[in-house]
């Protein structure tokens, strides 16, 4: 058993990087189907899921050679989950700046008074700089609700969060845009 392990501390790095690229090799030919598959299920896109898990394989390559991973399936789900959420919020930003852009487009070609378009662009702001605020797991959860229109029980399982915890995240970025509304004159109390 010494024998073995003064072997494996005597290795090159380049035999170790070899190493660990056979690992996760071994990792990608198991799995590869079950990640796919929670992927896909994920971001309803086969192509976002192809490039996540990816992604999710360069990283986990980067990380196996400097550290003797215990669960290395677990650690790749998990990389492979934050990144689908990455995506997902992405998605989420761009449809939110977009249904933005139309709703405050829309409004224009209505109607062209300048305090109002102002006070339109001065909202948007507003709820940006709020989201914008949050801690990382609020904001996940807000926007994948508010702007994604995902459900609970999709956010908890996307997020690895009970729904219970999913409902106060999404509560408290409500209260932290209307607070931030309020502080800045757009909503009365």
């Amino acid at each position: 058993m010494r024998e073995n392990s003064r072997i494996h501390s005597t290795q090159t790095p380049q035999r170790m990087n070899d190493l660990a690229r056979h690992r996760v090799q071994c990792l990608i030919e198991t799995h590869q189907k079950d990640l796919q598959a929670m992927l896909r299920r994920r971001l309803d896109c086969p192509q976002d899921a192809a490039d996540v898990a990816q992604e999710a394989y360069r990283r986990l390559l980067k990380i196996i050679p400097a550290q003797d991973i215990q669960s290395p399936k677990a650690l790749l789900f998990h990389i492979a989950g934050q990144l689908a959420v990455n995506v997902l919020n992405r998605r989420a930003w761009h449809d939110a700046k977009h249904d933005g852009d139309a709703a405050l487009e829309e409004q224009t070609s209505r109607d062209h008074n300048p305090e109002q378009q102002l006070s339109l662009s001065q909202t948007q702001a507003v709820i940006r700089a709020a989201i914008d605020s949050m801690p990382p797991r609020r904001r996940e959860a807000f926007v994948l609700h508010r702007f994604h229109h995902l459900t609970y029980p999709q956010i908890a399982d996307i997020l690895g969060i009970s729904v219970a915890m999913v409902e106060k995240h999404v509560s408290a970025g409500l209260l932290t845009c209307r607070q931030h509304l309020h502080d800045a004159g757009l909503l009365e109390p």
